[in-house]
């Protein structure tokens, strides 16, 4: 049971890696990224993993289609946001918020984590496909923090037919799942950073 528990941790690590090289390209031009504030419940903690299908430490996963959320985050000019927070939170298969509700409606699910941007601005969440919540789309709730900039709060909704929050693209199958990958803009210029 250890050797497999280790077998398949190597697996998803590796497709993890062979995701990361295809993240999404940069816009041709940076336009911000909508503020949405979130009519959904916020957790009261975001746990320090981007791994929401399963609890820290259990080999247990949550039931549901197994998405790769990938992203870029980018100033005005285009310019990768390095060392950010990204808080992303969102409802489990059956449109829940295990963190708000009393029971814990998918078992393994988490539902609320963080994940840094590195020095190209690309951060990534395992996760598992969302259920409608009261008629709305699925769709993933992200707050972006740095001390440098303001904070940004807004929604990728991961089906078409809208243009508000996030700009999503689906991008095909992965080893890990059906992959999205997110480009968000801030509407402000990172001093810090100059080339």
């Amino acid at each position: 049971m250890r050797i497999f528990f280790f077998y398949s941790l190597a697996l998803l690590l590796t497709a993890i890696s062979n995701c990361q090289a295809t993240m999404p390209e940069l816009p041709f031009q940076c336009s911000p990224t909508s503020e949405i504030f979130s009519q959904d419940p916020e957790p009261a903690r975001f746990y320090h993993t981007n791994n929401l299908r399963r609890i820290v430490g259990s080999a247990l996963t949550a039931p549901g289609t197994p998405i790769l959320i990938r992203g870029r985050l980018l100033d005005s000019k285009c310019i990768p946001i390095a060392n950010a927070t990204i808080e992303l939170w969102q409802a489990d298969k059956n449109g829940h918020f295990v963190h708000t509700d009393k029971l814990l409606h998918s078992g393994e699910f988490v539902g609320a984590g963080t994940a840094s941007t590195d020095n190209m601005g690309r951060f990534q969440f395992l996760s598992v496909m969302p259920g409608s919540v009261k008629e709305k789309m699925p769709h993933v709730n992200i707050r972006v923090r740095l001390s440098e900039l303001d904070e940004l709060e807004t929604v990728a909704y991961l089906g078409s037919g809208t243009s508000k929050g996030a700009h999503v693209r689906s991008s095909g199958e992965t080893e890990v799942g059906k992959a999205y990958d997110i480009i968000i803009t801030m509407d402000e210029h990172n001093s810090y950073r100059r080339y």
